[in-house]
């Protein structure tokens, strides 16, 4: 990717941003859908040996994800997410991993799938864990696991509304 091509994918993920924050979902999902296309544009092999186009590529899947995830497209933000964590775990990006992973956690219990639920969010603390081993007084260490841990408790509880529920219905 040039300089011009990168300044471009640059502007349309910017754009993609405002569009997700001005409520327009629609316009942040397919301007996400220009960046990633931009991105992989010049020679998809690029990404591979250039981290800052790697991380513009990750945070345009990561944002398309979000946007999905807020309109209940489930299926798709989790193929965003999933996408997006790779890229970033190519780039050693464990911080934003934490966040799609913590993401993920409160979309599967939006889709009633607690136990992958609870999966993606002792991964997220894990990763935490190790992440701010030594440094877990940093105000995002705790942001992060208390976002996973919440995540978890939510799992918890529903499995067992669930489970009582299901108790007295049969």
């Amino acid at each position: 990717m040039d300089l011009d091509a990168d300044a471009a994918a640059s502007a349309v993920h910017q754009a993609a941003k405002l569009y997700a924050e001005i409520r327009q979902p629609q316009k942040a999902i397919e301007a996400y859908q220009r960046c990633i296309r931009l991105c992989l544009e010049p020679d998809p092999q690029l990404l591979d040996n250039r981290s800052n186009f790697k991380q513009l590529f990750a945070r345009a899947l990561y944002g398309k994800g979000r946007v999905e995830f807020e309109t209940s497209d489930y299926q798709n933000a989790v193929e965003s997410y999933t996408r997006s964590m790779k890229a970033f775990e190519q780039i050693d990006s464990k911080l934003d991993c934490i966040f799609i992973l913590n993401d993920l956690g409160a979309l599967y219990i939006n889709t009633g799938d607690y136990k992958t639920a609870k999966e993606v969010s002792e991964r997220s603390i894990s990763l935490a864990a190790s992440l701010f081993k030594g440094n877990e007084s940093l105000s995002l260490s705790k942001y992060s696991k208390a976002i996973a841990w919440s995540n978890l408790s939510r799992s918890a509880s529903n499995s067992a509304m669930i489970e009582r529920v299901s108790k007295r219905a049969s």
